[in-house]
């Protein structure tokens, strides 16, 4: 990998920093799907209005002027802000509040896959657009709600004139598409083929622009992903971590293999590793020629490991099967092995930092006897001696077979192993299937057709909207509750946080749905890492627990000594 190329041996021109992605994210389109993996490279190319500073983690204005306040309406609340002057798409063309009402109501189109965000954002009942200044704009809320500062003003904004060149949603209110039953929406023609146009590749690979400081310039899919910044940036000398362009490439090699990912970044042909194992940070500390050349930055994340379940399976759905599997996960272990003992077990969907994480719930105690026990009292039995519990169910003898779906990482194979070995002697049998995470997330996950699923959890700063992953009407595909759970007291406690304002109020609530959560055993949670980036230092760079961890676009390059 060439770090930099030199128009003469005594002149830089462009400086380059290479980072290894684990897979191919597919599309880069955050509305549609924001995926962690994603985010990685979307960060540099699409802006919030507002995001969370990467050093002081406080909500802070990148499009807007300044974080609006609060008012109190007669029917409601209502946030009014204006976009900065100078603020660019970047092609040059001025953002304006019809940017925002437009990406509005592409994610409101009953059509568009944005379902997590339409949830959210469809708590909006209206925005304005000052006819006398196209970037004032005014949101209003029917009622107030712990996140609806962050609801308006945290999230990717796109340019309509090249989304929607031809202004399809032009001809649509705001109030309609809060209608998801407008029948004159299904017989458009020229919306279905916007929807199709902004679901599909089209504009989540080919053609993807916005108002960060990077845009992409090739995609090789399955190899690598090139950012180029964009010039002559509105945002470049702004002071905003956000539109830093310190970077005039960002490259991301796709490397599937772990071990050859290390062996590319210790060979200096790529210049950033996110992710790496705990043997190769001890081989990188451990070693005084690796850790002279190699940085590793270590930011507490906002995320979590966790084993979906299916509630709506047959075996599943029994909350004691459940309960009994939560007890077959030996987490130190799990936390010693890959996290070099730096790790907190969770027991709940929300980070340890947050306020409302209710620190009185128990770790689950590693008990093979205590599964089985579970089990056994539920009237599971090896009645035919064959290693298998057996029960019978509905008139049919059914054995406790299940299958595991992991995406073939050395972390995920070795912590379905250590799981399947668990459930053996507890009379469990594990299938472990490997594919990549996105195909278990469109054949699987989005059809139901799975048992159990390796995967992770990547929270925002703000406070969590539990409704949207938990509440039963988010049960469906890609609708977020991909765990297809359901308690009616659960479902209530998500309506109240959603009511509430004050976290004195929020705490109470949030605990109470933790209990209930922590007994029914939806998930399988298993720990929050702290991650570890390894960097080469000729760039100088922070980590952040701003997700993904790092951002490149603020590195600095610094040469070799």
């Amino acid at each position: 990998m060439i770090i930099i190329s030199c128009k003469s041996e005594n002149k830089i021109q462009d400086t380059v920093i290479s980072i290894r992605l684990p897979k191919d994210p597919g599309i880069l389109n955050p509305l549609v799907y924001s995926s962690s993996l994603g985010r990685e490279v979307y960060q540099y190319i699409f802006l919030p209005l507002a995001d969370y500073d990467p050093a002081s983690l406080d909500l802070k204005p990148i499009l807007i002027e300044r974080i609006p306040e609060k008012k109190v309406e007669k029917n409601g609340i209502s946030y009014g802000f204006r976009i900065k002057n100078e603020a660019k798409w970047d092609d040059g063309s001025p953002i304006t509040g019809k940017d925002y009402e437009f990406t509005l109501k592409a994610v409101l189109n009953p059509g568009s896959n944005a379902a997590a965000y339409r949830t959210l954002l469809g708590r909006i009942s209206q925005v304005e657009v000052s006819e006398e200044d196209s970037r004032k704009v005014t949101v209003f809320f029917e009622d107030d709600f712990p996140l609806s500062l962050e609801t308006c003003i945290n999230f990717e904004l796109y340019p309509q004139h090249i989304y929607d060149p031809k202004n399809v949603l032009g001809k649509y209110s705001f109030e309609d598409f809060k209608n998801y039953q407008l029948d004159s929406t299904r017989a458009d023609g020229d919306l279905i083929a916007f929807t199709d146009d902004f679901n599909g590749l089209k504009h989540s690979k080919n053609i993807i622009h916005g108002a960060g400081p990077y845009q992409l310039v090739e995609w090789t899919s399955d190899q690598s992903i090139k950012l180029k910044k964009v010039e002559n940036y509105w945002g470049k000398d702004t002071g905003i971590p956000a539109c830093e362009q310190n970077i005039d490439e960002i490259i991301f090699q796709i490397i599937a293999d772990g071990n050859t990912a290390f062996t590319q970044f210790v060979s200096d042909n790529i210049d950033v590793l996110p992710a790496l194992s705990s043997s190769q940070y001890d081989e990188i500390v451990q070693s005084p020629q690796l850790s002279e050349k190699y940085e590793i930055l270590t930011p507490q994340l906002m995320k979590y490991y966790f084993v979906l379940l299916n509630n709506r399976q047959e075996l599943l759905k029994h909350k004691e099967v459940r309960q009994a599997l939560n007890h077959l996960i030996d987490r130190k272990q799990l936390i010693d092995i890959f996290e070099n003992g730096k790790a907190q077990i969770i027991n709940a969907p929300f980070h340890p930092s947050k306020p409302y994480y209710n620190h009185d719930l128990k770790n689950v105690e590693y008990s093979v006897n205590q599964a089985r026990e579970i089990l056994e009292s539920q009237g599971w039995h090896d009645t035919n001696n064959n290693g298998t519990l057996d029960k019978n169910l509905d008139g049919k003898v059914r054995e406790l077979e299940l299958t595991l779906y992991e995406s073939g990482s050395e972390m995920g194979d070795k912590i379905a192993l250590l799981i399947s070995e668990a459930g053996k002697k507890a009379g469990i049998k594990l299938d472990i299937i490997k594919k990549s995470f996105r195909l278990i997330a469109e054949e699987n996950i989005a059809t139901d057709e799975f048992d159990m699923v390796l995967a992770q959890a990547s929270q925002d700063l703000s406070i969590d909207d539990p409704y949207s992953k938990w509440h039963s009407s988010r049960i469906g595909k890609k609708s977020g509750n991909d765990a297809n759970y359901f308690n009616e007291k659960v479902d209530s406690l998500c309506e109240k946080i959603r009511l509430e304002n004050s976290m004195e109020a929020l705490i109470p609530l949030f605990e109470e749905l933790e209990t209930i959560m922590y007994d029914d055993c939806p998930v399988l949670f298993l720990y929050s890492p702290i991650e570890r980036i390894g960097v080469n230092q000729r760039f100088k760079g922070q980590g952040t627990s701003k997700r993904p961890g790092y951002m490149a676009n603020t590195f600095e390059y610094i040469g070799q000594e």
